[in-house]
């Protein structure tokens, strides 16, 4: 197949993880309301055979719809614009050199970010002007401040000598977190 051919194939829709766990529970209430709509026009067809099956049915559904909550859905979805929203408003994800601001270009941005557990960068420099210093990082709950040494003092910034006392004392809380987490980053980079 060529390039142009297989990019004319139809491609799965992008569901956010959130959004199939609300499609998988409303459905579940769907089939509910059905099973509870088709029994009790089962029973009143047999309680009383001049009834109509069909039209008991449909009655017993228009009058249960309320189960399925579809405002659910509606709320969810001005949730994520208000979420996207706030983002663009964010004064710490605005660029200091420039001012732009951080654009929520789609609406599962907010829970698609909740879901990440690794961030990668790449070591190209395309972005960075090639200038690739590990400034800070978060393991866990611990925020650990700039990496970042000044040549001119000579000695090593406080995060460093916070890292290196963790990792020299294996009994302290944060030493497997913090031991995973350059594990992680001296073997991607």
């Amino acid at each position: 197949d060529t390039k142009a051919r297989q990019n004319a194939a139809s491609v799965k829709a992008k569901v956010s993880n959130m959004q199939r766990y609300l499609n998988m529970c409303v459905y579940g209430l769907l089939a509910a309301l059905f099973a509870v709509c088709l029994y009790m026009a089962t029973v009143a067809k047999v309680s009383d055979s001049r009834v109509n099956w069909l039209e008991r049915f449909l009655s017993y559904t228009v009058t249960l719809y309320h189960v399925v909550p579809i405002s659910l859905y509606i709320g969810f979805e001005v949730l994520k614009l208000a979420l996207g929203a706030l983002i663009g408003r964010d004064e710490q994800m605005r660029d200091p050199e420039s001012g732009q601001a951080a654009k929520a270009r789609t609406a599962d941005l907010v829970e698609e970010m909740g879901q990440i557990d690794f961030i990668f960068s790449d070591k190209t420099g395309t972005l960075t002007a090639n200038e690739m210093r590990f400034a800070e990082c978060a393991v866990g709950d611990e925020t650990f401040g700039t990496f970042i040494e000044d040549a001119a003092v000579g000695v090593p910034s406080v995060a460093i000598s916070e890292v290196v006392s963790i990792l020299a004392s294996p009994d302290h809380p944060s030493h497997e977190p913090l031991l995973w987490f350059f594990t992680c980053l001296a073997v991607c980079h």
